[in-house]
């Protein structure tokens, strides 16, 4: 009808009850509460990272699961526009291009020297994911 609606909820202590004012109207129900666990993975490997050309070492992909007992158990590509031109190994998260990169002959996506990849953590009983964004810019080295 093209006007707002106010819609105000006013939960009990015990969390089952909820009363609701739509308009002037009113009614009570009831209703449940599913919590569903997320990904407690954090990276703590840094998103921008500059490297020489001619090089393939990256950096080493770290994310830790803050459940006690919980460990990362695998690191995957997962994209990013220039997401070709490197591996990951897993379990170690050990980030590198396939093919040393060239910085007067830039691959990356739009070639200005800064390739951008997306990388997945997998974690916990539930095989949860994180995910980072990694800006790897190349520079010149003298030849």
């Amino acid at each position: 009808n093209g006007k707002n609606e106010l819609y105000e909820f006013d939960t009990g202590l015990d969390g089952t009850e909820w009363r609701f004012r739509v308009g002037g109207n009113s009614g009570t129900g009831t209703y449940t509460v599913v919590l569903t666990d997320i990904s407690n993975a954090i990276f703590t490997s840094p998103d921008r990272i500059t490297v020489p050309e001619n090089t393939t070492a990256v950096v080493t992909v770290v994310a830790e699961d803050v459940d006690e007992g919980e460990t990362v158990s695998e690191y995957r590509i997962v994209s990013g526009s220039d997401h070709r031109h490197f591996s990951i190994t897993s379990p170690d998260g050990v980030l590198a291009f396939k093919n040393p990169p060239d910085y007067e002959q830039p691959r990356d996506a739009d070639q200005d020297n800064v390739y951008v990849v997306q990388v997945e953590a997998t974690s916990g009983p539930d095989d949860l994911n994180s995910y980072q964004k990694i800006l790897i810019t190349v520079t010149d080295v003298e030849e």
